[in-house]
């Protein structure tokens, strides 16, 4: 029986090392790794370690900070410091804050670990502990599976020592080896069918199928990169010609796409990078492939997208700062109008006469939140959950949708120039006057004009009718209480003007997306 060991500490090549020590030790087993404290900590309840191996310094969470909150634990696991030979003083706090010994790093061999090991476990015993044993194979091999995917995620990322010799860590070949990634398309969409948004069991699913239908491919690799973020790396080292790759690419994929709408109602989009002759040549297939799949933002019709046959240039940060200082003046001087129809142009402009540059998805949304922080006056605020939103948005169109929904339509336009004396008017009125009884017909008496005549100038200028905008603006005032006060709804309800608390959550519900309720909880 083995006593279970976590290592944490930021760098890859020493877990691996410690890895490779303990290869051939029996009565110990690493049951997991983290890069900081905090990963470190979200894994205890699941490996249940009887050791740690601790370094001191690391992002995130270092290790005097992970050992305070180890002593609320009601039996925490013993911990061995893994500290350089400069940091007395760190060793020394770490003791005090229940480190139970330490190693140096520069010390670290085979027989000093195993001692410092046997130490602990003796006090493991003389503790009267139950422990939870699990038998360890000596075959390197075997251990090595433990960092496997970390170590291909150091790969892709371009973060491993080029120096190391990556074949040992991976199962393809160094020809034609190359990226795919694949997202679930409407994945918020997708997690809301399981219960506690758990898709474990979908991705389980998803990977032996896939593993399944790829058999006949030895040379892969298949593992999560992020949550809706999935890597395949292939290679095919018996294929020179490169379309025949290609070809044999978009029939596996295919493929693939085909069994997961089949067997998992889920649609996927791939983004396939180019084939290099290099396993240290998988980031840049892994940066194409992530940049393929921006063509499916643009244009949702194009679920596969190979890097090669959509070489765009790519928007850079000097780019980008231009494109968002123009569009910001274009929206002053041209007007909402203007602005909305140069907006439903730049997926032509980008993709189809590449007037612009390639705009990342995430530049796109923060365009858009800049553009809505841009046209609301003081008294309305781009909300938290209105900026999720659109964050969350997979495609252009979408996003767009949004737009026109809940930015473009509910927030007040009175910073453009080009609306009317009339409707400015109106809006002041409206701004003043939002707690009382109001209606067209008041405004109407008070600018001295027919309510025809002011409803169509409005509509015009203003994009909105002008009881829409009222319960938009008295929506706007009541989000400033939801999130600024303890007031009860009905409270809420009356000091923006409506008379009905029914009427107020039902208009809430039609703006927001949400109730009053829900949208406190959720901020």
């Amino acid at each position: 029986m083995a006593t279970r060991i976590l290592v944490v500490d930021d760098e890859l090549l020493m877990r691996v090392e410690i890895v490779h020590l303990l290869e051939n030790a029996t009565d110990y087993h690493v049951c997991g790794s983290a890069e900081d404290g905090e990963e470190a900590l979200s894994l205890i309840g699941k490996s249940k370690p009887d050791i740690i191996l601790l370094d001191l310094t690391m992002p995130v969470m270092d290790g005097i900070t992970m050992l305070k909150k180890l002593k609320d634990m009601a039996h925490p696991p013993k911990v061995l410091v893994l500290s350089c030979h400069d940091e007395f003083n760190l060793v020394k706090e770490a003791l005090i804050n229940g480190a139970d010994d330490y190693i140096l790093k520069n010390t670290l061999n085979h027989d000093n670990l195993i001692n410092s090991l046997n130490k602990l476990r003796s006090k493991i015993q003389t503790d009267n502990k139950n422990l939870n044993l699990e038998n360890i194979s000596g075959d390197l091999k075997k251990i090595s599976t433990i960092y496997h995917e970390d170590i291909l995620k150091h790969i892709i990322n371009g973060t491993i020592d080029k120096n190391v010799k990556l074949s040992q860590y991976i199962s393809i070949d160094e020809k034609n080896c190359c990226c795919i990634v694949f997202a679930i398309s409407h994945f918020s969409d997708v997690i809301r069918r399981y219960q506690n948004n758990d898709i474990s069991f979908l991705v389980s699913s998803m990977c032996t199928i896939f593993e399944n239908a790829l058999s006949d491919i030895p040379a892969k690799e298949l593992f999560r990169n992020k949550e809706n973020e999935f890597i395949l790396l292939l290679s095919f080292s018996n294929i020179d010609e490169s379309r025949k790759i290609q070809d044999m690419i978009s029939e596996k994929i295919e493929k693939l796409s085909e069994l997961g709408k089949t067997y998992l109602n889920i649609s996927i989009i791939f983004g396939i990078g180019s084939p290099f002759h290099s396993l240290s040549s998988l980031d840049e297939s892994y940066r194409q492939a992530i940049n393929a799949m921006i063509v499916y933002f643009y244009n949702p019709k194009e679920e596969i997208i190979f890097y090669k046959d959509k070489c765009y240039d790519f928007c850079t940060q000097e780019q980008y700062n231009n494109i968002a200082n123009q569009l910001f003046l274009y929206c002053d001087i041209n007007g909402y109008k203007s602005l909305r129809n140069y907006l439903s142009d730049i997926p032509d402009l980008c993709l189809k006469y590449k007037k612009l540059p390639l705009l990342f998805p995430e530049q796109i949304k923060s365009l858009y939140i800049g553009i809505a922080r841009s046209i609301h006056t003081n008294n309305q605020t781009v909300d938290k959950l209105t900026i999720e939103k659109i964050n969350s948005c997979e495609t252009f169109e979408a996003l767009n949708k949004l737009f026109d929904s809940e930015i473009f339509y509910s927030f007040q336009l009175d910073k453009i120039e080009q609306i009317d004396y009339l409707s400015k008017q109106t809006i002041q009125f409206i701004n003043k006057n939002y707690v009382n009884d109001i209606s067209v017909s008041n405004i109407a008496d008070s600018l001295e004009v027919s309510e025809t005549y002011l409803s169509r100038i409005f509509n015009k200028n203003v994009g909105t009718s002008i009881p829409n905008y009222i319960n938009q603006y008295r929506i706007g005032k009541a989000k400033e209480y939801l999130l600024n006060t303890n007031l009860k709804l009905y409270e809420i309800s009356e000091k923006v003007g409506f008379n009905s608390l029914a009427y107020f959550n039902t208009t809430f519900k039609k703006i927001v997306g949400c109730t009053p309720s829900t949208f406190r909880n959720k901020h």
